[in-house]
């Protein structure tokens, strides 16, 4: 499978998200949108994951989606890990994005399949 394809992105932000401990549930709205996978972890707390291939990285959506999920805090104001799964070699052109988007970023990880 191409390594640009969507699907398989998700297949392995679905597999990276499971080894931290998240299992995907249904997919709901995080400030409007929704993304591609959601995760639940045993104690509760939720983590949202993106894949994205390099076409849709200079899109409205895409900054729109990015900066909702990147922003989204638990109930208890403690933020959302945010799972961003691009692929390999595009890692950094990602981070850039993202960094002119959030103002913080510790709770977001990006990695290259």
């Amino acid at each position: 499978m191409d390594r640009h394809d969507l699907t398989y992105l998700i297949d392995k932000l679905r597999v990276w998200m499971q080894g931290d401990g998240y299992h995907s549930v249904e997919s709901f709205p995080v400030q409007g949108y929704s993304p591609d996978l959601i995760g639940l972890s045993a104690e509760g707390r939720y983590a949202n994951g993106e894949a994205k291939t390099p076409d849709k990285f200079d899109t409205e959506r895409t900054r729109n989606k990015l900066k909702a999920f990147g922003t989204a805090k638990d109930k208890d104001g403690t933020w959302i890990p945010f799972y961003v799964a691009v692929p390999k070699g595009h890692e950094a052109a990602m981070q850039k994005l993202i960094d002119g988007l959030l103002t913080e970023t510790a709770h977001v990880k990006i990695k290259g399949f």
